[in-house]
């Protein structure tokens, strides 16, 4: 069996209906590059089967391009023209739900994982829930990510409506390290015995209760600051443990990292701000195309990108970028 993973990530710069057809419109990529001519020519008799050539195929295709590609039509513009219209919200419905149920089977299991569902409005939240309640559907697994601290009423509604439907549901709560869990990340870390980063772990733990991001950029933040030091007459980490308690730490992990940004060029920082405002995810091609607005190199763009992502801001995602974390995310978008 193949499997594929199809991957939506909500974002507050992008329209949610459209964040989740451009996760299809990648799952239609990546299969196409797989290569694997038998399984192509099966997902496309499947989707030809189920959806056939008429109006239906094609107002998917003009909402996912990359299809048309797989199934071998070359042109829907003529059906976008009905977009914003009811009728057209339901046939797009009706042919997204036919289609997720052609695409996953036993030879072909996917994984749908809608992450930052707080960010989903109404619209998305219904859409998904006939995804996850739709009885067709078979091999194929949903899962959901959200902040639980900021979740809203309608996506309280639509996990309530899941339920009801009698859909097997498993909830996983992940909340803040303990201080065991940080003392273990701090030594795997360091690569050194639990019981020798004792004192670290527990000054790190206050200051970060533990947040895993806040952490690991404290981590980075003493390193930078030069009091967590690699010796070469010991060979191992040290620290002096008086000055780290004595150094002010913000307050949470968005004033570190917005800190840790302001440490960076003014052009590094010109790009995480036009990053971000671009979304979670952007390509480099982008972001040099807009740097011709204020300098004249735009091949400096590989230079800054490479110093964000060896910083772990950023995240190389295939031709594209994209923020390692949320809160970096948000980190960025405050520069502005």
């Amino acid at each position: 069996a193949v499997g594929m993973l199809v991957p939506c990530k909500f974002d507050p710069q992008v329209q949610p209906m459209s964040t989740i057809f451009y996760a299809f419109e990648e799952y239609c990529r990546e299969l196409l590059a797989t290569g694997n001519d038998a399984l192509i020519a099966s997902v496309r008799a499947d989707v030809l089967r189920g959806l056939g050539t008429g109006r239906d195929n094609l107002t998917l295709v003009s909402l996912i391009p990359t299809l048309g590609r797989l199934l071998g039509i070359a042109d829907a513009a003529a059906h976008q023209n009905e977009e914003g219209t009811a009728e057209a919200f339901n046939r797009i419905v009706y042919s997204l739900r036919v289609f997720v149920r052609c695409i996953a089977g036993p030879d072909h299991p996917v994984i749908v994982y809608f992450d930052d569902l707080q960010w989903a409005d109404l619209s998305a939240l219904d859409l998904i829930a006939m995804l996850v309640t739709d009885p067709e559907t078979q091999s194929l697994l949903f899962l959901g990510a959200y902040r639980d601290n900021e979740s809203n009423q309608d996506l309280e509604e639509t996990l309530k409506d899941v339920a009801e439907a009698k859909i097997p549901v498993t909830k996983i709560h992940l909340g803040e390290l303990d201080w065991a869990a940080v003392n273990d990340l701090v030594a795997d870390t360091l690569h050194l015995s639990p019981h020798l980063t004792q004192s670290l772990s527990t000054n790190l733990h206050a200051k970060t209760r533990g947040n895993p991001l806040f952490v690991v950029q404290l981590l980075k933040s003493l390193y930078d600051d030069r009091l967590l030091l690699y010796s070469a007459s010991s060979r191992r980490w040290e620290w002096d443990i008086d000055a780290i308690r004595a150094e002010g730490i913000a307050d949470n992990a968005v004033d570190l990292m917005l800190a840790m940004m302001r440490s960076h060029s003014e052009e590094v920082q010109w790009v995480l701000r036009v990053a971000s405002c671009l979304g979670s995810r952007f390509d480099e091609r982008t972001i040099k195309l807009l740097y011709l607005s204020i300098g004249d190199d735009p091949d400096g763009v590989e230079v800054y990108l490479r110093a964000l992502v060896d910083d772990g801001l950023l995240l190389p995602d295939g031709d594209s970028f994209k923020f390692a974390h949320d809160q970096i995310w948000e980190a960025s978008y405050a520069l502005t």
